[in-house]
């Protein structure tokens, strides 16, 4: 929201040639920088626009599980490569933040966590730790990879669904 808020205020707010179409404006060296109905419609129209498709998307993303949107991409002839970064990200931001909320709290219960000081030095070694945990982790996936003759595809296995008029309805 944050985000959507500042792009419509970038696109609402402009140097105006005109001021009697003005809501709102300011001189400034003189020139006029305000809000006019022009582009207050089109900040509106945007951002709903933009809400509609972030929540699409949330939609999607919170009720689809990631083998199905990828078996999806795969039938549409999305490349194989895209398809592997989509599910290794995917992977990692999971390990990523399980390694991190483990870090976490090992500082915590070692109070690294009790002064403003100590809170920076602690983030700043979680930083440091998550790091160097995450290439490891990142090698050992390669490795294991090429241990099962990895060929640039990674395979997984899809559900078959059965067509049928009752599960369109």
């Amino acid at each position: 929201m944050t985000f959507l808020l500042v792009g419509i205020i970038a696109i609402a707010v402009n140097i105006v040639q005109e001021t009697s179409t003005l809501l709102w404006g300011v001189n400034l060296f003189s020139m006029t920088i305000g809000i006019n109905y022009d582009s207050l419609y089109t900040a509106v129209n945007l951002f709903l626009r933009a809400l509609a498709a972030v929540s699409c998307l949330y939609f999607l993303s919170l009720t689809t599980p990631l083998t199905e949107i990828i078996s999806v991409l795969r039938r549409f002839k999305c490349p194989e490569l895209l398809l592997d970064l989509m599910s290794l990200t995917y992977r990692f931001i999971f390990v990523l933040l399980e390694t991190a909320e483990k870090i976490y709290t090992s500082q915590s219960a070692r109070l690294g966590y009790a002064s403003l000081r100590k809170g920076y030095q602690s983030t700043g070694s979680l930083a440091t730790s998550l790091f160097v945990r995450t290439y490891k982790r990142s090698l050992d996936l390669y490795n294991t990879l090429e241990a099962r003759c990895y060929n640039g595809k990674l395979e997984v296995l899809e559900q078959d669904y059965e067509v049928s008029k009752k599960i369109y309805l």
